[in-house]
């Protein structure tokens, strides 16, 4: 198993075309390969999928997206094999306000969360380079759950008391999250103009399936656009499990519990109508069964071409 894990995300070329005087459509392919340092389960796998913008006038806007993941263990162990196909409308008509609504399906060889819907919903109020903020929530539903319950009761017999334990199984989990988030921009400045964000997430899950049933993190990142080259950075730090991120277009519903992560990443602007990538990132995390934590340190690259 390789200690380091190299995420490319190869063909990442986005295609801008507009079709009438006030639609626009954007499309990007991408991909990524993906190994597992540590883990006790996993051993590599990659992420392919197709993404679609349709901006409709000044006031609405649609986007799709369609993902392949596979996750090959070791072995022989049949490698797990997932679809995962996501919608999302954005509302501009309030000025400097964008208002979401969205969902997610999972069609997944995990049977514990094949199935899975999410929707997801967000508010944010936006002042062009200056400051937004905005509140995000998301509530998952996994049909196919399983959470074995084990209770401990006293039964009183005679002048003593002796326990009785029992386990039951229940099916079906819930996950609530809500996300909030401010950001500030600083335009103009020596360096460039520099954007800076923080985002809060408290996860809540109906039962507890291993690692609790309450999850809080929070989230900053730095960017820094000097024209031609643009800079970011980003990391989180505290506890996350069945979070949903990127306004629901990533969803993490495996049964693990995240700790933290960083990352960083240039952007090269040949023209107004291409650019390139690269950046780094790393993330902990704990599998059940599994005492030791798992990295996963990723290496990226990303095009882009307007036309």
């Amino acid at each position: 198993m390789k200690r380091f894990t190299a995420a490319v995300l190869s063909s990442a070329s986005i295609i801008t075309v507009s079709y009438a005087k006030d639609v626009l459509i954007n499309t990007s392919f991408y991909g990524s390969y993906m190994d597992y340092s540590s883990s006790a389960v996993k051993d590599d796998g990659y992420i392919g999928g197709v993404y679609g913008y349709a901006g409709i006038g000044l006031e609405h806007s649609v986007e799709v997206e369609i993902d392949y993941t596979k996750i090959n263990y070791p072995q022989a162990v049949e490698a797990l094999k997932q679809w995962d196909f996501t919608v999302m409308y954005t509302n501009y008509s309030v000025r400097n306000t964008k208002i979401r609504i969205g969902g997610h399906y999972i069609n997944s060889d995990d049977s514990a969360t094949d199935g899975g819907i999410i929707l997801t919903g967000g508010y944010e109020f936006y002042t062009i380079r200056s400051y937004s903020y905005g509140l995000d929530i998301a509530l998952s539903y996994y049909d196919n759950y399983n959470i074995e319950k084990t209770y401990i009761r006293s039964l009183y017999r005679g002048m003593g008391r002796s326990p009785l334990s029992y386990t039951t199984t229940t099916t079906g989990l819930w996950v609530y999250q809500i996300s909030p988030k401010l950001s500030y921009s600083f335009p103009e400045t020596a360096a460039g103009d520099v954007y800076l964000e923080t985002r809060g997430y408290y996860i809540r899950t109906s039962d507890d399936v291993g690692f609790g049933k309450n999850f809080f993190s929070v989230e900053c990142s730095l960017n820094l656009d000097t024209g031609i080259f643009e800079f970011n950075l980003y990391g989180w730090i505290g506890e996350q499990e069945f979070a949903v991120k990127k306004y629901g277009f990533a969803v993490y519903n495996l049964s693990e519990k995240y700790k933290n992560g960083f990352g960083a990443s240039i952007k090269y602007k040949m023209s107004e109508k291409s650019s390139v990538t690269v950046g780094i990132k790393r993330e902990t995390f704990r599998e059940l069964d599994n005492p030791r934590d798992v990295k996963i340190s990723s290496l990226y690259f990303l095009a882009e071409v307007n036309f």
